[in-house]
């Protein structure tokens, strides 16, 4: 009776162990998984900075800080081509207005005709209806062609006022910014290179960090792998809490015969400490190799963590102060061409209200035009008719004479005008052109590749911090992480038990090991199920040397999940 109480105590005991020593393998596990997932964003991270440090996009970004300083050099010669475009369009402009003033001439001297020919006719009576009509018509084309020049005048000046108030504003540009064209690259060319120094300074540190991180993350998962002895361990304490559970009833039972109780009692009570001890060696073996990784792992994420602090974390660098030079140059350069392109929206503006103004002008041109061919056909009539009136239409003759010479005249000058018209329009369309396919182009393309290349290197920098917030977080994170998992696996505490209910249950066979002879002699009483339990590979084997088998005896089949698994 004291035997049996004394088994189903040590059941009760292994039964009581492998709880708390799961749910401290479970807690250390989360902490290993939080370590796993810190350092994995870690190397995810510093890889990611490391292939920017090193990458297409840095190198690009510095080459175009480089291409930037060349293309502020050039901002002068642009100046210099523009100006010569806008004075041609200026002396045409001029050209136009002078030829307005003939043109004004001209039609004055229509003016006067058409009063002498209103007397003319007004001596002939009823001959001169015909003359009156011509005169009047004469007269309403007058007042339209002489308020057109006057729109057409004031159209050209306004054009001229505001070009050279452009001109003047990019002389004062030239003058203003000579020196800052003159400095500002050299400057930026300095400062790129002085980064480019430190950017391959930094990818060779992120990587060191990305290497080793990587390192502990792998070990980190091999650790979490090693933490199933846990679960192998609760598995053969189950077994032999099973077996020794059932030895009352097996060693009580009518088919067991009184002189072999003690044999089957002391092979069964070694057999299952033995499998306790080997339990507890191997847990042993595993959790030792287990605490050393996590020392050794705590360890190193603290010495990577000082890795990154030293590279980037000095000087409040995190927050891309590294970039301060560079980024002093190219507010400088983009300030420059800013008011550059100021300057040539300004121009720009002109030669496209001069385009603009080019149709409104044509329109004058029109009735200019129409008052040529108007002149011409009412010459023609007054000539006909005046040569029907023989001596009475001689003076009207004369007129209709002056009448088609100020009509030549009239297409003489519009014809000069519409020249210089045509060749304003070009200078102004090519001037427009050239700025979209060359001048303007190379401004805004210059614009946007110094703001692309601080774009990139900003996101390096930000990238720079991101990193050392995810390595002074991550690091200090998996080096707690890792610590308190040693801690929770020191204190399961699982070993001490095996081997204390190991020595009760030798104390419980009554003698020492069993000799081949007594061990052929009772194995025909050991039940089938006792050999069907052992499914691991090291409970097979210590079964075979406490009973004396040469080879591991074949489990049982069965159709459990647990057997299915382990």
């Amino acid at each position: 009776m004291q035997s049996t109480a004394g088994f189903l105590t040590m059941a009760t005991t292994l039964g009581a162990s492998y709880t708390p020593l799961e749910r401290s393998f479970s807690l250390a596990g989360q902490d290993l998984e939080r370590a796993a997932t810190a350092l994995g964003g870690l190397v995810n991270c510093f890889e990611g900075l490391e292939q920017d440090l090193r990458g297409p996009a840095l190198v690009t970004a510095l080459a175009q800080l480089d291409q930037a300083a060349d293309s502020v050099r050039n901002i002068d010669g642009i100046i210099r081509a523009e100006r010569q475009v806008l004075d041609r369009i200026f002396a045409l402009l001029q050209a136009i207005a002078g030829h307005l003033g003939h043109l004004d001439g001209t039609v004055r001297a229509v003016g006067m005709l058409t009063v002498t020919a209103k007397v003319c006719a007004s001596g002939l009576g009823a001959l001169g209806e015909d003359f009156s009509a011509f005169t009047r018509e004469i007269t309403r084309l007058f007042d339209l062609s002489r308020t057109s020049l006057a729109e057409f005048l004031q159209v050209v000046t306004r054009l001229q006022e505001k070009l050279q108030a452009g001109l003047s504003r990019q002389d004062n540009f030239a003058r203003q910014q000579g020196d800052a064209i003159q400095n500002i690259p050299a400057t930026l060319s300095q400062s790129t290179a002085a980064l480019q120094q430190r950017m391959q300074a930094g990818a060779a540190a992120s990587g060191e960090v990305r290497a080793r991180s990587a390192a502990m993350a792998q070990a980190v998962s091999e650790a979490i792998m090693a933490l199933q002895v846990a679960d192998a361990t609760r598995q053969r304490i189950q077994h032999v809490e099973e077996v020794i559970g059932g030895l009352p009833s097996l060693l009580s039972g009518p088919a067991m015969p009184e002189a072999d109780r003690p044999l089957v009692r002391a092979h069964v009570c070694h057999l299952q400490a033995a499998l306790l001890r080997h339990a507890a060696e191997e847990y042993e073996a595993h959790a030792g190799r287990v605490d050393g990784a996590l020392d050794r792992l705590s360890q190193e994420a603290r010495a990577v963590l000082q890795i990154g602090t030293e590279a980037y974390g000095q000087g409040g660098e995190r927050r891309g102060n590294f970039l301060a030079a560079v980024e002093t140059s190219v507010r400088h350069a983009l300030g420059l061409v800013r008011d550059f392109r100021t300057a040539q929206a300004e121009v720009a503006a002109v030669a496209q209200d001069i385009t603009a103004s080019v149709l409104q002008l044509s329109e004058h041109i029109g009735l200019v035009r129409a008052l040529e061919t108007d002149l011409r056909l009412m010459s023609l009539n007054m000539t006909l008719k005046s040569g029907r009136l023989h001596d009475a239409g001689r003076t009207l003759h004369t007129i209709a004479r002056e009448l088609r010479s100020c009509a030549d005249q009239t297409t003489q000058i519009v014809g000069l005008i519409t020249r210089d018209l045509t060749s304003v329009t070009e200078l102004a369309q090519n001037h427009a052109q050239r700025g979209q396919t060359a001048e303007e182009r190379a401004l805004a393309d210059l614009n946007t590749l110094m703001a692309g290349a601080m774009d990139a290197l900003g996101g390096v920098g930000r990238q720079i911090g991101t990193a050392l917030a995810s390595l002074e977080q991550g690091g200090s994170g998996a080096a707690g992480a890792l610590a308190q998992a040693r801690e929770r696996l020191a204190a399961a505490g699982i070993a001490a038990i095996l081997h204390r209910v190991a020595g009760e249950l030798d104390g419980q066979a009554g003698g020492g090991s069993l000799s081949e002879e007594e061990l052929s002699r009772i194995r025909p009483l050991l039940p089938a199920s006792l050999s069907s339990r052992y499914t691991m590979e090291s409970e097979r084997a210590v079964q075979a040397r406490l009973s004396g088998q040469t080879a591991y005896p074949t489990p049982a089949p069965t159709n459990t999940l647990e057997d299915i698994l382990f």
